[in-house]
């Protein structure tokens, strides 16, 4: 779905303080169906912080601007009602390279409705006793779809990469505990989706 011009997300003119300082100032940005965008930059120059406050992560309500997302303002949105849509947040821990070096890739997708969501990461052992894992977990409501591509590679016979990787429903058990009190079904589902989510 996209709007009247054609656009799947529009930001427009989004500002965020936090503590006191400006972490976003006046952002524009328009992305549609199809296209693959990526955001460089220093640490602390607000990319993730753009994340957030896309996805509506607590913390991150903008001071000013709005966000449109397959033709609906979502600005005001919480982000159980934003997951709905399908718009999703995946994190990423930086590679690092060189003989011994750790490093983890992490993603958490919840999608329901009718939600198409693709992940794709990579983990590498490119260097002598290098360790890393890659963890991912999507949970799939409804009609909704979940495709999480993971990509592990191997260069070095002394190298280590593992892969653990669930996708699926909620856990019954935390599901059972959250009836037990007191919530029903659909709210028990969305505090675990946000708590996965945050």
């Amino acid at each position: 779905m996209r709007d009247k011009d054609g656009y799947l997300l529009q930001v427009q003119n989004l500002s965020l303080k936090r503590d006191g300082c400006e972490i976003l100032s006046q952002v524009n940005l328009t992305i549609r169906p199809g296209e693959v965008h990526g955001l460089l930059g220093l640490n602390g120059s607000g990319k993730s912080s753009l994340a957030y406050t896309l996805m509506g992560c607590a913390g991150y309500t903008p001071d000013t601007g709005r966000i449109w997302f397959a033709g609906q303002d979502i600005t005001a949105w919480p982000i159980s009602e934003r997951a709905r849509l399908g718009l999703t947040l995946a994190w990423q821990e930086p590679a690092r390279y060189g003989e011994g070096a750790r490093g983890m890739t992490k993603t958490r997708i919840a999608v329901r409705d009718r939600a198409v969501s693709e992940v794709f990461t990579t983990a590498e052992g490119n260097a002598p006793f290098t360790r890393g894992h890659m963890d991912c977990t999507e949970i799939v409501r409804d009609q909704a779809t979940a495709r999480n591509m993971p990509l592990v590679v191997v260069r070095d016979d002394r190298a280590h990469v593992t892969h653990e990787a669930a996708i699926g429903t909620v856990n019954r058990k935390e599901l059972e505990t959250l009836m037990a009190r007191g919530l029903d079904e659909e709210s028990a589902v969305d505090v675990i989706i946000r708590g996965m989510l945050q």
